[in-house]
């Protein structure tokens, strides 16, 4: 008796430690695709010092939408 609950615990934990590293490998893939956009942000402001027409036109756009139409991560 004492086993097999000591068992269905154990199942349980692998079960939850398995769902959070599968989250945390999201977060991580996430975080890099974050890294890899704010580099090239800084790229392109540390080359030019100001935004480009295209990239104006998108922010102002950008700032326009209603949060209610972004997509929840």
């Amino acid at each position: 008796m004492f086993f097999q609950e000591f068992i269905r615990k154990l199942f349980k934990l692998l079960i939850l430690y398995t769902l959070m590293n599968s989250e945390i490998r999201h977060m991580q893939n996430e975080i890099e695709v974050i890294k890899r956009d704010m580099a090239v942000i800084m790229h392109i402001l540390s080359e030019e010092g100001e935004l480009t027409e295209e990239a104006k036109k998108r922010l102002a756009k950008a700032r326009k939408t209603p949060l209610s139409e972004y997509e929840e991560l």
